[in-house]
């Protein structure tokens, strides 16, 4: 057999000069948002970058194991292709605009409130109600009715 020296120590000197990328990032816990299950998460930042995500063991909803798509959750943060700006396309147009997020959040605010209320106006929509704009009720309404067993 060889008779080669044992070292004292297990590693090489190589290994020993390496670090976790991880030390000395801030560790943010968070949710994961891709799913109504509110898995635990781990975020690692460096210097306002991301750098890494995992699951987070503590979490009592997945004990540190993430789905796909929660592992998934970094490359998708860090993406080079993912769209960070608003893109708008006006009805009847050939090309897509650059819009601002505060743009795009007042326009889908009022969007919704239009066919929410659709009947609706801006403005103060209280006024003085007389005594006669109430229908009246019928007499059948007042009587409680009960269902048949």
């Amino acid at each position: 057999m060889f008779n080669l020296p044992l070292s004292q120590e297990p590693f090489s000197p190589q290994p020993r000069q390496k670090t976790s990328r991880l030390r000395g990032a801030t560790v943010t816990e968070a949710v994961c948002p891709y799913c109504a299950v509110g898995c635990g998460q781990l975020i690692y930042t460096k210097r306002g970058q991301i750098i890494d995500i995992e699951g987070n063991p503590e979490s009592p909803i997945n004990e540190g194991t993430l789905c796909p798509k929660g592992a998934n959750a970094y490359q998708l943060a860090v993406n080079p292709h993912r769209v960070t700006e608003v893109l708008y396309r006006a009805p009847f147009s050939d090309h897509w605009e650059k819009k601002s997020l505060d743009w795009a959040l007042d326009t889908i605010a009022s969007r919704s409130r239009r066919r929410a209320m659709p009947n609706s106006r801006p403005g103060p929509t209280t006024r003085q109600r007389r005594p006669h704009d109430r229908h009246p009720r019928r007499s059948d309404d007042r009587q409680r009715r009960e269902l048949p067993d």
